[in-house]
């Protein structure tokens, strides 16, 4: 397999569903995770029409997650033909963070626990994780590159460059159905007690200002 940079230089140059094709062939265990949150029907769609669609797309479940969350999953999995399945932490995870109210003293903790740690649990079975996250979303990912490495995996993103206006065109080209909180004001979708209202990601912990990533994607 290619090195980070190696890659970084042949997918760079290429069309956002042309890498999902390339990667199919370049790689052999592929992790796909998705939010099911307010962009996440970009990816999920252009996998539909890539030769990963039949690769499962999994869900971290928190226990938190908004019944609407719950909800878009089935739609767009229904919709795109996709097999989506759930990451779900261990039972003495949620309990903890809910018994303690972690997400309102220790946030970064909470979502430790909760996400970040089942995830690299998981991702030990895995060569490359691919997800949606897109630069123009917050600081920290607008200085991600295509390829990078977290811990002992290779993370892709193929949609990197998309831009926000590029992104609001596909969904309304290709007639994707929005987040059912998206038209409530909610730009930004992830667990019940921290989402709130707000423009980009201000709101998924709008009582934490300068917090915008659970730690999946650091």
């Amino acid at each position: 397999m290619l090195g980070i940079n190696a890659l970084n230089e042949a997918y760079s140059p290429l069309p956002f569903l042309h890498r999902l094709n390339q990667a199919s062939s370049e790689f052999e265990r592929i992790l796909i995770t998705s939010s099911f949150g307010a962009t996440s029907a970009l990816l999920l769609h252009m996998l539909s029409q890539s030769y990963l669609a039949k690769v499962p797309v999994y869900i971290v479940n928190t226990g938190f997650l908004f019944p609407e969350t719950l909800a878009y999953k089935q739609q767009l999995a229904t919709l795109l033909n996709l097999t989506v399945l759930e990451i779900v932490p261990e039972p003495w995870r949620f309990k903890v963070v809910e018994d303690t109210r972690m997400w309102e003293t220790h946030p970064d903790l909470c979502c430790t626990l909760k996400k970040v740690e089942p995830m690299d649990d998981f991702t030990k079975n895995y060569d490359v994780w691919i997800s949606g996250i897109m630069g123009w979303q917050s600081h920290h990912r607008g200085k991600q590159e295509v390829f990078s490495k977290k811990k002992e995996i290779l993370k892709f993103h193929p949609l990197l460059e998309l831009t926000q206006a590029q992104a609001e065109a596909y969904m309304l080209a290709h007639n994707l159905p929005e987040h059912p909180l998206k038209e409530n004001g909610y730009a930004s979708i992830g667990c019940m007690p921290c989402t709130q209202r707000g423009v980009g990601r201000e709101g998924r912990w709008g009582h934490l200002p300068g917090k915008t990533e659970c730690g999946l994607h650091l």
